[in-house]
Formats: structure tokens, sequence, C-alpha cells
């Protein structure tokens, strides 16, 4: 397995992050609640803002950014012991590396020290992905119809949960 970089990111990370981001919303527009046409007219400070706002990690190898996940903590009261895991994507060159499982294992490792368990979303029919999210001990709960609608199209999310304690 290659070696990581994997850290929050930060502002002088907004245009590699933005770069990615597009490029994943353009490849797989079902896989993200996100959409393109939308978020490529963000600014830059947009962008910056957000990822001040919102927990979300970076992998580079050789310096360059590599995947993406967003985590963040729930903030009322009767739901902070509970966090989302949403925007995870690594790039086609780096699949396959260990990059994926890495970076995700860093955002568990951090979540864990914050909160007692975390949700994330899936499209129903993206098996590789909530094959890999059960590797790493998420279990499904239900199915939210009609999740997203991408170009006319339904798409039906699989929730899952990893509980921590």
């Amino acid at each position: 397995m290659s070696e990581f970089e994997i850290r929050r990111l930060g502002t002088a990370d907004v245009p590699v992050y933005q770069a990615l981001f597009l490029e994943a919303l353009r490849s797989a527009p079902s896989a993200f609640a996100a959409d393109y046409e939308q978020e490529s007219v963000r600014s830059l400070a947009e962008v910056g803002e957000r990822l001040e706002r919102e927990a979300t990690y970076g992998a580079f190898v050789a310096g360059r950014l590599g995947g993406i996940v967003t985590f963040q903590q729930q903030t009322t009261p009767k739901r902070r012991h509970v966090g989302m895991v949403w925007n995870m994507h690594v790039a086609e060159e780096h699949r396959g590396t260990g990059l994926s499982a890495a970076i995700f294992q860093h955002v568990l490792d951090s979540a864990s020290q914050q909160v007692d368990q975390v949700d994330l979303y899936v499209a129903v029919e993206n098996k590789k992905a909530w094959k890999f999210y059960k590797r790493f001990g998420f279990e499904s709960y239900g199915v939210m119809p009609r999740a997203l609608r991408v170009d006319g199209t339904d798409y039906d999310a699989l929730m899952m949960t990893r509980k921590f304690r």
C-alpha cells in the first residue's frame, strides 16, 4: 500500500478540493445530493466557507489531492451523539490502491472521538459502495425511497449506520 497524507482540508485547499468535488459530481451524479450545475458556479470564497464549517478530509498522494470525505457532528442537543458522512469520492486513478480505505478509516477514527454513531446514505444500486461501507461495520437500517431525482430518474438511498458505543 502506498503512503497517503490524510488531513482536514482548509481554505488553502479550496481550488484542488473544488476541482475533485466537481469531477465527482460530473462522473457520478446519482451518488451525491449536491448538483454539478449549482456547485460549479459557487465562488471559491463560498467553497472556503463550507470547508471551514464542515470537516472535509483529503487524502493526498505525492502531494496531489486524490480523495475526499466530509464528516459533521449533528448540532442539536438531542442529536449531538450522531455524525453524518457524505461526499466520499476517490479519483479514478487512485481506486484499488488502498486510498479509499485509508481516508475512510481516518474519518471514522476522528468521528469516534466525537460521536457515538455515524450515519450515511448510499444509492441502493451502488452495491460496490455499500459493500465497502459494510466492511467498516456499517449496517443498513432502511431505504429512503426516491431520495434523489437526477434527470427525471428517481434513486432510492440505503440508510446505513455504524455505532461506536
